[in-house]
């Protein structure tokens, strides 16, 4: 027969075990708990930029952008990519290129600006010098994915030197030297170029994704 003594000890045992057990595997659940939230936010983040892509794809095919379907959809991927750089939705991104080239990539202006988002070649240089991005001539303003990688970081360097958008825009249109002299003038700035990238903008943002049919053509593609 136990004794009282025996059970006190049997119980004391007890505790320590499911003490130790616990501390075993509490660790473990934990780290399975933390794996689980990883994966469900990665497969959040994956259906985010396949939405955001998507969108961007079916934007651009009611322009003619000059370009292969595969261009297209490697474009689409990249203005994701440099929205998430530069902290922008990528519907404003596009919105520059819409007013800019109307999304075709071998557009030239009078003034000499080249590509996606009209860049003047003297601008191009110097940013692809600040970007380490090889320089290769006016052609490069050509290639379409360098012409989104500097005309964004273009974009955000304004923007970080006049603090606000609106300004920014109007900067990268008439130049940001041409601001800065109008503003230490106290003159007012023009506001018609600003004002159509951003109602482009919000016209883009307020968009759906393709329909159903389309984007499974697309998830395919892609």
């Amino acid at each position: 027969m136990i004794n009282p003594k025996q059970i006190r000890m049997m119980k004391r045992v007890g505790i320590l075990l499911i003490s130790i057990l616990f501390l075993v595997v509490s660790p473990f659940v934990y780290r399975m708990d933390e794996v689980n939230l990883q994966e469900i936010q990665q497969q959040y983040l994956e259906k985010a930029k396949l939405k955001k892509v998507i969108k961007i794809r079916s934007i651009l095919k009611k322009y003619q952008t000059g370009l292969s379907e595969e261009k297209e959809i490697a474009i689409a991927e990249l203005i994701y990519a440099e929205s998430l750089v530069y902290d922008y939705d990528p519907e404003l991104i596009m919105a520059v290129m819409a007013k800019e080239s109307s999304f075709y990539n071998w557009s030239k202006l009078r003034k000499g600006a080249l590509g996606l988002m009209q860049i003047l070649p003297n601008t191009g240089r110097a940013l692809a010098k600040e970007k380490n991005i090889p320089w290769d001539g006016n052609k490069t303003l050509y290639d379409p994915a360098l012409n989104i990688q500097l005309g964004t970081h273009y974009l955000a360097s304004l923007h970080k030197r006049f603090g606000e958008i609106e300004i920014a825009l109007t900067a990268y249109n008439y130049g940001p030297t041409r601001v800065a002299s109008m503003q230490r003038r106290d003159q007012k700035l023009p506001k018609s170029y600003s004002r159509r990238i951003l109602n482009t903008y919000q016209d883009f943002m307020s968009l759906d994704a393709l329909d159903r049919s389309q984007d499974g053509i697309l998830i395919q593609t892609m």
